[in-house]
């Protein structure tokens, strides 16, 4: 072999080496895979197993299952100023209901905010509910 081709042929072999080494991805360790995320829990409409406080999921079961018996899921899709003071007759009608079904431990604060809490699962539903309260866990 001559000179000529032998430089020719080391020249090649130097960029091949030098292309090889500057060539990182070699060295990369491979990343674990991400942990698998938690599948969400079944949503069981009127059961609220997502929420942890006892208190709250009661009040919320039995707003529910009064405003379904009661069929006034459209009258809470309404605004509605304060329900706490509210004279409209089905706020009543409601309100009855759900001392019928055993939970008669409403203060006038806590009454509004659950019928809020129903206010909004009328309107959004309780997928869209579930889901601001998980993420506030």
């Amino acid at each position: 072999m001559n000179k000529k081709k032998l430089k020719s042929c080391l020249s090649v072999i130097l960029i091949l080496l030098f292309e090889k080494m500057s060539d990182q991805t070699q060295f990369d360790l491979p990343l674990p895979s991400p942990p698998p995320l938690p599948l969400p829990p079944t949503l069981v409409l009127g059961k609220f197993d997502y929420i942890k406080d006892i208190s709250y999921k009661n009040r919320l079961v039995n707003a529910f299952q009064a405003i379904t018996q009661t069929e006034t899921w459209g009258f809470m899709k309404k605004d509605c100023d304060s329900f706490m003071f509210s004279k409209d007759p089905l706020i009543s009608v409601i309100s009855d209901k759900m001392i019928a079904l055993g939970y008669g431990l409403h203060s006038g604060s806590s009454f509004g905010c659950t019928m809020r809490d129903m206010q909004y699962i009328a309107k959004n539903g309780e997928e869209a509910f579930s889901a601001t309260k998980v993420k506030n866990i």
